[in-house]
């Protein structure tokens, strides 16, 4: 029975999370084990919308985790995700998948994308397979620069990078199981300043994504529409959020409403993205999955619901994963909704 431990890093615009993986390959199938995982708050501005810009913070944080939660897997799969980051149907002729994966530079791919395929890294997920052998799949291109520049902070900080994946293909792994796998299901993560909107129709990723907005718009629109600091601003966030109960200081008012605001709009890019995918699939998103910090916001999944007609609920990681004893020691419920999906999802795709 072979072994392979890794750990699963999401990099975030606060803070860095890593969840260390232990899977066991099978001739039946594989069974993963959740070891340690942690999370650590970065200098503001480190990471900014999902790629590096100053590699020393970065690194410090990411050996500060390692030494603190005890991890001792140095082979990471790290992940990425912003708006620079493209996601596009393909159809390839049929070929084995590292050979299909080999030539995508030679495939007629640069009409797909706004940027110049030399820039880019690029990678091929099969979906299906025709009768005639042609492979429909998911195109993914990643700036070379924003790969560089993470790649390059996990190395400085004495870590060893074995995988580049996308964080939403992590977070599908995470979250979509059991009977979710028969259903079209809207994944929507929601952090603090992306927001990355995804669909998993039975199972399989079929749409990408990402808004350049946050749970730190919120915030805020919180001080624009007040006199609060910003801590004042974030404090008002996290205990009233979009709801209006009758106590609501007079001074704190304007600024509920102002986040309100602000949810409709989210609620309206996810309505036309979801109707983008049922016009052009012929099949609906039937429920709604919200994961990440800022899908805490009181009052929030609660709109979403009804603004969207969609049952809602928050997305927990791990369901099929066991959790070992040294990684007991955390808030385990809420970390599995907020800080862990991503990282986890990453650390199993080397089981995929």
């Amino acid at each position: 029975m072979a072994r392979t431990r890794v750990v699963g890093l999401d990099l975030g615009s606060r803070c860095v999370r890593a969840a260390e993986v232990e899977v066991h390959a099978t001739r039946s199938g594989s069974h993963a084990t959740l070891l340690r995982f942690g999370e650590e708050p970065l200098d503001p501005g480190a990471i900014r919308d999902g790629e590096v810009v100053r590699q020393a913070p970065v690194a410090l944080a990411l050996r500060t985790l390692w030494r603190r939660e005890r991890l001792r897997c140095k082979n990471v799969v790290l992940g990425v995700g912003n708006q620079r980051v493209f996601v596009r149907d393909l159809c390839l002729p049929g070929a084995p998948l590292e050979r299909l994966r080999s030539t995508l530079r030679y495939q007629p791919v640069q009409d797909l994308l706004p940027v110049r395929v030399e820039d880019c890294l690029l990678d091929f997920h099969p979906v299906r397979v025709d009768d005639d052998g042609a492979v429909h799949g998911m195109l993914i291109a990643a700036p070379e620069e924003t790969v560089d520049a993470n790649t390059s902070a996990v190395v400085a900080a004495g870590l060893r990078p074995v995988r580049v994946d996308l964080n939403a293909f992590g977070l599908t792994r995470s979250i979509i199981h059991g009977r979710l796998r028969e259903e079209v299901v809207g994944v929507v993560d929601i952090g603090a300043t992306i927001t990355d909107i995804i669909v998993v129709d039975h199972g399989v990723l079929r749409m990408y994504r990402t808004l350049a907005t946050g749970s730190d718009d919120m915030t805020s629109a919180v001080r624009h529409a007040t006199a609060l600091t910003e801590q004042q601003a974030e404090e008002v966030k996290r205990h009233f959020g979009i709801t209006s109960p009758p106590d609501v200081p007079t001074d704190v008012a304007p600024g509920i409403d102002a986040m309100a605001r602000r949810a409709r709009a989210l609620g309206e890019s996810i309505r036309t993205s979801f109707g983008y995918y049922a016009a052009s699939a012929g099949r609906p998103v039937v429920r709604l999955l919200l994961t990440g910090r800022g899908a805490q916001t009181p009052g929030l999944a609660q709109y979403l619901s009804t603004s969207l007609g969609l049952p809602t609920a928050f997305g927990v990681a791990g369901s099929e994963v066991e959790v070992a004893r040294t990684a007991q020691g955390h808030d385990l419920t809420g970390d599995l909704r907020t800080s862990l999906p991503v990282a986890l999802g990453l650390a199993l795709g080397v089981a995929a």
